[in-house]
């Protein structure tokens, strides 16, 4: 980056440029105090993470630093990790989303994220309803999402049928039709 012009009167101590080898990347997180048990120790985890900028994308990076305490504002532990950024598509200040694995397993219903909608504050999915092409709107505890699912805490069950396509549509439709009964 470039922070002078041409015939700029600077003194010794002005930085004229910055350099940045992006060959490696840094990632930062604030990591909920839940979790933070799946970061087994600096050297020992990676992390995995995805960047909105590319989409169905994954990328690693070893942990490097695991902070002392807790935040008592946020409930949160500080992170850091490093990785390699070969193709260079990785930028600062970018944001990311984490991923921490773990080597449980445990049995979980989960939706595709793109069903999971708000409506009036409340995470919920639509369920076919009675009549032929009606839908209710069936409201959930949604829990972490990963791999382009999300985790059903409470409100579901297994073989429950969800819509998994258009419930954006669905929605908008729910919050006209509440206006117009509200007039």
């Amino acid at each position: 980056m470039r922070s002078a012009v041409p015939s700029q009167r600077v003194e010794p101590t002005d930085a004229m440029f910055t350099l940045a080898d992006l060959s490696t990347v840094r990632v930062t997180a604030n990591v909920p105090e839940s979790q933070v048990r799946l970061l087994t120790g600096v050297g020992k985890s990676t992390i995995k993470f995805t960047a909105a900028a590319y989409p169905g994308r994954t990328f690693e990076a070893a942990v490097i630093y695991v902070g002392e305490e807790v935040d008592p504002a946020t409930r949160t532990v500080a992170m850091l990790a490093e990785g390699p950024n070969p193709e260079g598509q990785l930028r600062p200040g970018m944001f990311v989303r984490i991923l921490l694995d773990t080597p449980e397993r445990t049995a979980a219903v989960t939706v595709p994220s793109g069903s999971v909608v708000e409506v009036e504050g409340k995470a919920g999915v639509f369920r076919p309803g009675e009549g032929e092409h009606t839908f209710v709107f069936s409201p959930i505890v949604a829990g972490r999402e990963a791999d382009g699912r999300r985790v059903v805490e409470s409100g579901l069950k297994a073989g429950d049928r969800v819509v998994v396509a258009g419930a954006f549509t669905l929605k908008s439709e729910l919050v006209l039709q509440n206006e117009t009964e509200e007039d």
